[in-house]
């Protein structure tokens, strides 16, 4: 079943639906520590939480199989058939 979702955001009416990353992805937020003071030294980020899981808005038209994101966690599944081991 394909949740459906509906909004607003300024006045303007959304459209959402919830996605699941294809298995054995998962998508991380990271955040930088201390930043450095010179361009040019190294930056340290750590991973600070994680989801499977992500609402995909759109405020022109119902979001549907043909949208971009869609088509592309379609794809990993479909390049992971081509050329996995």
């Amino acid at each position: 079943m394909i949740l459906e979702l509906s909004a607003t955001f300024r006045g303007h009416p959304m459209d959402g639906v919830k996605m699941s990353l294809p298995d054995g992805y998962r998508a991380v937020i990271v955040e930088e520590g201390k930043r450095p003071l010179s361009e040019d030294a190294e930056r340290k980020f750590q991973v600070s939480g994680g989801f499977k899981e992500i609402i995909y808005w759109n405020w022109d038209k119902k979001p549907s199989r043909n949208d971009n994101l869609a088509k592309s966690l379609v794809w990993m599944d479909i390049a992971e058939a081509i050329h996995g081991d």
